[in-house]
């Protein structure tokens, strides 16, 4: 019996009417076998910055690897921001008051 390698249902020809999708060949299996979500290699943090035709071609699983570096790399951003921003406030600052008190 061929069956849809992601819910294990039974597939007519290519069809999966229970996630109502096209299959590809290797995405039909027999007998409910569920397709192996192993990564050989984990993604570089560096692939967050590939095009999206390149990530397009990538599985579920890495692009979730990816979507965890961007987010860290998004907070790191935005913490270096806001500390850039705020050693320039206290050096405005420090600015003022040696300049306000020049007679």
């Amino acid at each position: 019996m061929k069956t849809c390698a992601y819910c294990g249902s039974e597939v007519e020809e290519s069809y999966c009417f229970y996630c109502k999708m096209e299959l590809e060949q290797r995405c039909i299996l027999k007998n409910g076998n569920r397709l192996a979500h192993n990564i050989q290699q984990l993604p570089s943090e560096q692939d967050i910055f590939l095009s999206t035709k390149e990530l397009m071609q990538r599985e579920t699983i890495e692009l979730l690897c990816l979507l965890k570096y961007a987010r860290k790399y998004r907070s790191d951003v935005y913490n270096w921001r806001f500390l850039t921003n705020k050693a320039n406030e206290v050096e405005q600052v420090a600015e003022m008051k040696k300049n306000s008190y020049k007679v």
